[in-house]
């Protein structure tokens, strides 16, 4: 389950003590400082990958939902590594893999890359600002994965004028469409994605304290599951990415009622089915698919649950890191700078004591095929 990382750690800390005076657990018998530190390791090898990645790139998608259009963006990320072009979407959920990063290991230089992501979403929101004196209109809406990295940067560099612009800048969203109307844009238009970006919807709304509005598009979601539960979007069927971020998201939505809670228990066991258990592709999901596996790690990590998913979540680190490339990063090929991020945010929660051993069988090395393009 998800926690404040101070909890975390001081429950860390007792876990250990626990051990060197009582002697391990039968269920922590393997060598758990051992996993602690392949966790370690394979979150900053990724993140000094990622961080030296950091830069100006060109602006291949204008100005987003509005206005300002740039030639590039800085402080941000390549969508595709190698590719020199980027786009604002991915510049907030690129960089909060840094936030993870700096959440495990304390690194300073992890924190400042995601201040300088944090200051050009900034200067793009008082850009809006100035551009509409009057107010920001509905096509100047933030992209909610900027909201959610933006409230976790205020939180973890103590600079609480980024939360003050997620904030504001969310307040467009809420106050241009009920809770309903914009769970319905995306079930019309975006069919089994629509529960992926709900579920980041539902986790900024929740982060800027808007409970009630990530409750009631949580609960529309629920409502209209036929509509959106197994329906392609560009091909893809994206049901298992909709759960697992789901669980992630309801698990912000503690005491939201009934429905939420037995769909949270219904998401984990559909997820937990989905996992692959053998070949080349075990402990993964979507097939090998590097997205899917993040945040199906992202949303049982939060979850509350049964062995099964230490099980699952010891499964998926052994595939994360025995597929690592020799840079760090993870490719299929090819390789999303965004991708990369939601690994290091997966592996960033992990805790040695939330996994289930063994981890020393061999994962694949590689895949059997491409993962599907990361969902923007």
């Amino acid at each position: 389950m998800r926690h404040d990382p101070m909890i975390r750690a001081w429950v860390g800390c007792a876990v250990a003590v626990g051990l060197l005076v009582l002697g391990p657990t039968p269920g922590l018998a393997f060598h758990w400082w051992g996993e602690e530190e392949s966790i370690r390791e394979v979150l900053v090898a990724g993140a000094d990958l990622h961080l030296a990645r950091q830069g100006t790139y060109a602006n291949a998608c204008g100005g987003g939902y509005g206005p300002p259009a740039v030639a590039a963006i800085e402080g941000t990320w390549e969508w595709e590594i190698g590719s020199e072009w980027t786009c604002w979407n991915v510049g907030g959920i690129s960089a909060t893999g840094l936030l993870a990063a700096w959440e495990r290991v304390r690194h300073p230089g992890y924190l400042n890359g995601a201040i300088a992501a944090g200051d050009t979403l900034a200067a793009r929101y008082e850009t809006i600002v100035t551009d509409d004196p009057e107010g920001a209109e509905w096509e100047d809406r933030p992209f909610s994965q900027d909201i959610e990295f933006l409230v976790r940067l205020a939180r973890d560099s103590r600079d609480h004028s980024y939360a003050r612009v997620a904030r504001d800048w969310y307040r467009i969203v809420t106050d241009g469409k009920t809770a309903e109307e914009n769970a319905d844009r995306y079930i019309d238009a975006r069919g089994s994605l629509a529960g992926w970006d709900l579920a980041s919807h539902i986790r900024a709304a929740r982060a800027v304290g808007e409970w009630r509005y990530a409750r009631d598009m949580a609960k529309r979601l629920l409502e209209r599951r036929q509509d959106w539960e197994g329906v392609l979007y560009g091909g893809w069927d994206y049901t298992v990415s909709s759960y697992a971020s789901l669980l992630w998201a309801f698990a912000e939505l503690r005491f939201g009622g009934h429905e939420i809670a037995a769909a949270e228990r219904e998401f984990r066991d559909l997820v937990l089915e989905a996992q692959a258990q053998e070949g080349l592709q075990k402990g993964s999901w979507g097939g090998g698919d590097y997205q899917t596996t993040a945040y199906a790690v992202l949303g049982l990590d939060a979850a509350d649950g049964p062995r099964e998913v230490a099980k699952a979540l010891g499964r998926a680190f052994a595939f994360l890191r025995d597929t690592q490339t020799a840079a760090g990063g993870w490719s299929s090929p090819p390789e999303y700078g965004e991708v990369n991020s939601e690994v290091l945010m997966a592996l960033g929660g992990l805790r040695w004591w939330e996994i289930a051993g063994p981890l020393d069988d061999p994962a694949p090395g590689a895949l059997l095929r491409p993962a599907a393009t990361p969902l923007k």
